[in-house]
């Protein structure tokens, strides 16, 4: 079976408020899912995440509007080159702003040679229920991109 993995990193909840949406949705679809801390990853755990299919990948936006700049900045330097054929699927947080750090990190994926398989879903702040309910869809729509 396809497997789906999602890596993120969360400073006030609201991002893993996010996840657990999604994570409800992926269940209702019966996926094959396994979900990651990026800054707890090991070499196994990164190696298992570029095995999957599809890989979510959230953060919070981080001081300039940019993903945050202590979990995901130094992980995507450091495994840039295995996101090249990668499907991945982007969404966060921000609690200033516009969420323009996301156009930005979809950018980064994309100039990286992954494809980006559908818009991101943002949350100002904590994840009202409309937002839930689009995390929770877009968990069965993974499933069918598999």
């Amino acid at each position: 079976m396809a497997r789906i993995s999602i890596v993120y990193y969360s400073f006030t909840g609201n991002t893993m408020r996010m996840v657990n949406a999604l994570e409800k949705g992926l269940i209702e679809a019966g996926a094959d899912y396994k979900i990651f801390k990026v800054l707890e990853m090991k070499e196994s755990d990164v190696e298992e995440m570029f095995g999957s299919e599809i890989i979510a990948m959230a953060s919070p936006a981080h001081e300039r509007e940019e993903i945050h700049k202590i979990a995901w900045q130094p992980f995507i330097a450091a495994n840039g080159e295995k996101f090249k054929g990668k499907r991945v699927w982007l969404f966060g947080s921000y609690g200033w702003g516009e969420g323009i750090f996301m156009k930005h990190w979809i950018k980064q994926m994309e100039d990286l040679g992954a494809e980006v398989v559908a818009e991101p879903i943002l949350s100002n702040g904590s994840p009202k229920p409309d937002t839930k309910e689009k995390l929770f869809e877009m968990g069965k729509k993974l499933m069918e991109l598999l």
